[in-house]
């Protein structure tokens, strides 16, 4: 019912889109393929098997004006979940702008704690094939409904500097495949500053919020083993093992996430990094969600007009690490390159290596080496 909806509501939207000037209508999207040596899961991907559904999506942006001061924002994005897609609304909310220098938005809009939050599903946007997972996977909410005040002020003709405050609520899932963390914030609150010019983009962030957090575990019995075999009644029929979830409840009293990144471009040589800390105010909670420190570096090159090479390094660690959820420390070196068809579309390619370390979960997720590969296509239209 609900995909009958969202469908309903695009195509009614595309038919105002062609019989009104001020509707207009923007999409994006990507089709990208990754694999990896190991079945162990990186991230929002998957492991050893081949994955086409991770990093593919589309996306259908819709946003009028009403007058001289509203703008209504409508997106709809499908995004590949464990071989499937999802359908759901990312956007929908009003802007209303007094004047040139203030902003006010109302309604689902993008939680914007790092530095691509705001469009970090249209990929074409930015230079890297996967966003860095050490930084932008730490946290299940990407989106809050709620209200928006920001205000801009341009120092001259070549640099603006912006604030903003936010607050609302909001919910989201990181899929791990044999574990998730389920996550509702309310009470959520937060401040961000942002500097620009011609080659230098810069911010500082703090998010602060109540989160229950549902940590679903995905395992399996042997029904070889006499005491499960025989609790269900036996026989030659009997699968050769039970799948079922355990589902354990967290209520974090207050979780704070406190960022900050940049983005610089020197002629033909870019320079790009962000720096994020995870904390919360309960020393008992779980500790992959407290204490956890991640950034990343990153370099890239354009030339000859449409292409690019790039590296990066990310890490992500705790002081204390977990033996419980399998989220051990790890350190990640990436290298891509990147080849810009039309501009609308961009060829991508790139392979990582991955080295986990720290103590052995009970899921038996130690110290660990894996490579991964990637490629596919950015487009908007």
């Amino acid at each position: 019912m609900q995909r009958f909806i969202w469908f309903f509501l695009v195509f009614y939207a595309h038919g105002l889109f062609a019989s009104d000037q001020d509707l207009r209508l923007a999409g994006f999207g990507s089709a990208k393929y990754t694999a990896s040596d190991s079945e162990r899961r990186f991230y929002n991907l998957s492991g050893k098997d081949s994955d086409w559904s991770a990093l593919s999506k589309l996306g259908l942006n819709f946003s009028k004006r009403m007058g001289d001061q509203f703008q209504g924002i409508f997106q709809i994005i499908g995004l590949g979940v464990r071989d499937d897609y999802n359908v759901d609304v990312d956007l929908l909310h009003l802007v209303f702008s007094p004047n040139e220098e203030i902003k006010i938005i109302f309604g689902k809009q993008k939680l914007p704690t790092l530095l691509y939050s705001r469009y970090r599903e249209t990929s074409f946007l930015y230079h890297f094939i996967d966003l860095p997972g050490a930084v932008y996977e730490i946290s299940p909410i990407r989106n809050f409904s709620g209200a928006t005040i920001r205000y801009t002020h341009n120092i001259d003709l070549k640099r603006e500097l912006s604030a903003e405050l936010y607050g609302g609520q909001g919910g989201g899932t990181l899929d791990y495949g044999d574990f998730s963390i389920e996550g509702q914030g309310k009470d959520l609150i937060g401040f961000r500053v942002d500097y620009g010019s011609k080659n230098l983009n810069a911010y500082a962030n703090v998010t602060s919020l109540s989160l229950d957090t549902n940590i679903v575990i995905s395992t399996s019995v042997s029904t070889a083993n006499p005491a499960i075999g025989g609790l269900l009644g036996g026989g030659p029929n009997l699968p050769d093992a039970i799948k079922f979830d355990l589902i354990t409840d967290y209520d974090i009293s207050r979780l704070t996430l406190v960022s900050t990144g940049f983005d610089f471009m020197l002629g033909k040589l870019g320079f790009s990094g962000e720096y994020s800390i995870l904390d919360s105010s309960k020393d008992e909670v779980i500790r992959d969600l407290r204490g956890k420190y991640s950034y990343y570096l990153s370099t890239r090159y354009d030339f000859l007009q449409n292409y690019q090479v790039y590296y990066f390094y990310m890490s992500s660690w705790q002081p204390e690490n977990n033996v419980i959820i399998p989220i051990p420390n790890d350190e990640t070196h990436v290298v891509g390159f990147n080849y810009m068809i039309n501009s609308s579309i961009s060829l991508k390619f790139a392979a990582s290596s991955t080295y986990y370390f720290g103590k052995t979960n009970l899921l038996g997720l130690g110290s660990e080496r894996l490579s991964r590969y990637y490629g596919g296509l950015d487009f908007v239209f």
